[in-house]
């Protein structure tokens, strides 16, 4: 696995949600007694697994853990007012019409995305993919890592 960046996650959550009402960002702490979306179920690990991880990092355990299939589910759910779903800052863009975003502070709080490779891998389609993920890493002005397989 090549460690490419780490994300910034993000809380979404329903707009009518007593923790969107300020533009404040939110703490893990925050975020312990409410109905938590997690996804995937399976496979594991997962990110499921790496959002618990961030709370377990910070010494918290949330009240009420929900798993669902996929990132999709947990959305619709949050819009839903069914629960909150810690994402990765990029589904932002996605737009659902009744999910809002607030930001986290927590120094915990990022996934890493990584490039998965069989081991000793070395296709020159593999570095090639890895260089045009860079290059737009670059366009976009995301910090990153910068390795090779």
């Amino acid at each position: 696995r090549i460690l490419l960046r780490e994300e910034r996650v993000v809380l979404a959550l329903f707009p009518g949600h007593r923790l969107a009402a300020s533009e404040a960002p939110l703490r893990l702490v925050d975020l312990v007694h409410e109905p938590l979306l997690v996804y995937p179920s399976t496979p594991r690990p997962s990110f499921a697994d790496q959002v618990l991880g961030l709370f377990s990092e910070a010494h918290l355990t949330p009240d009420h853990v929900v798993e669902v299939r996929e990132l999709q589910i947990a959305m619709g759910l949050v819009a839903a007012e069914q629960g909150l779903a810690v994402v990765p800052a990029s589904v932002q863009g996605m737009h659902h019409r009744n999910v809002v975003y607030r930001q986290i502070e927590d120094k915990h709080a990022f996934s890493p995305i990584f490039f998965s490779v069989r081991h000793m891998e070395r296709a020159p389609e593999l570095e090639q993919m890895l260089a045009v993920i860079y290059e737009i890493y670059d366009d976009y002005g995301l910090p990153h890592t910068k390795e090779t397989l």
